[in-house]
């Protein structure tokens, strides 16, 4: 008994011997990168308290610029342009990307609405080419700006544009895919035209009327390569029955001096 008594006494002079060197180790720790631990945790909890700052007062001057920004647009749509346009010309400026980019999209929408399609177009396109803005204001102003101008340019223009705006799961796909698939068709691809209707039409992302109109286009489009061939040639036909017709009628001028001019038999 007074064995075992003795054993524990010993564990538990190791125990504390051992304790008692950690805690050494410790203190020569602490004494050595205690200094430099307190100044980082001090660091640490000043750089947090900025960051909460700044995101609150970032909040706050977004929360300011949208209220700007929803007055400008409310003006100008009661038709107050002396009020509505130096705001969004401010907030063009100095706004925070988004608002930014919402303001000079607002400023191009009433260059349409004045009837300045030119300069609408120009300040679509330069909105379109800031790689400070997001890519889908962006995206918004490059098909705007192809929109505007689609009566002008060649189908094959348009088509070149449009394609990587007409992407199925990127914003804008419905109404750039709209306006591509007419290109199609304006190009003489209606099969590619039919296959993007088709996908806008069983996209529930997009909006209703693009789908419900999808639907109708595809209800006027041929359905295979062959039946598109046969709506070309049946197309074509009236021109040529048209063009064959004029042709004798062109050429019986040309006989009738032979036969007025030929020998009278007696």
């Amino acid at each position: 008994m007074a064995k075992d008594e003795t054993g524990d006494q010993g564990e538990a002079f190791l125990r504390e011997v051992d304790e008692e060197l950690r805690r050494d180790q410790m203190a020569g720790l602490w004494r050595r990168y205690g200094r430099w631990l307190l100044i980082g945790i001090g660091a640490f909890l000043i750089a947090l308290a900025a960051f909460l700052y700044w995101q609150e007062e970032r909040r706050e001057k977004v929360n300011q610029q949208s209220d700007r920004l929803a007055r400008a647009l409310t003006e100008l749509d009661a038709g107050n342009t002396d009020k509505a346009l130096p705001e969004l010309k401010a907030l063009a400026g100095s706004g925070t990307d988004g608002i930014k980019a919402l303001a000079r999209l607002a400023e191009a929408a009433q260059l349409v609405r004045g009837d300045e399609k030119p300069e609408a177009i120009k300040a679509y396109e330069a909105i379109a080419a800031d790689q400070s803005l997001a890519k889908p204001f962006r995206d918004l102003a490059a098909f705007r700006a192809v929109q505007l101008q689609y009566d002008s340019m060649k189908p094959e223009e348009a088509v070149e544009k449009l394609k990587p705006l007409a992407q199925d799961g990127t914003p804008w796909f419905g109404p750039a895919g709209e306006l591509l698939a007419v290109a199609y068709i304006d190009s003489g691809q209606p099969q590619l035209a039919r296959a993007l209707f088709e996908a806008i039409a069983g996209n529930e992302d997009v909006a209703p009327s693009l789908r419900g109109r999808a639907s109708q286009m595809l209800t006027m489009l041929p359905e295979t390569a062959a039946e598109a061939a046969s709506a070309a040639a049946t197309e074509a036909a009236p021109e040529k029955a048209a063009s064959e017709k004029a042709a004798p009628e062109k050429a019986a001028p040309a006989a009738a001096p032979s036969v007025s001019g030929a020998p009278e038999s007696k």
